[in-house]
């Protein structure tokens, strides 16, 4: 499990739920699999990278007219907020695990223009 998942204790329980959306624990458990890399590793990819491919592809297909600018500013905001509530780390690490899952939506949504 990445250390991501260690709430920190000035944040109220229910801003930390919101930032996996309410998912049961076990659920994150497991979307928390690492298919490439593991918690040592700078780079990885887990099964929240699958999810983030899927949700970008998702939107896509909902909202035919939004713009690739349009689907970057709603996943960069989805990204700030867990940043604001403390789920995703101001390091090195954690602004990777960022890009990648960025990378991850904004290839999702590529896909779902063609």
């Amino acid at each position: 499990m990445s250390s991501r998942r260690t709430k920190p204790p000035d944040v109220p329980e229910i801003l930390w739920k919101s930032g996996d959306a309410f998912l049961p624990p076990s659920l994150v458990k497991f979307l928390d699999t690492y298919i490439v890399g593991d918690e040592h590793t700078l780079v990885y990819i887990n099964v929240w990278s699958i999810v983030h491919l899927i949700t970008g592809f998702f939107i896509g297909k909902v909202f035919s007219t939004l713009g690739y600018v349009g689907a970057l500013a709603i996943h960069t905001t989805w990204e700030f907020w867990q940043i604001l509530i403390k789920m995703t780390k101001v390091n090195t690490r954690g602004m990777l695990d960022t890009l990648m899952d960025t990378a991850m939506f904004m290839i999702g949504f590529a896909l779902s223009r063609n």
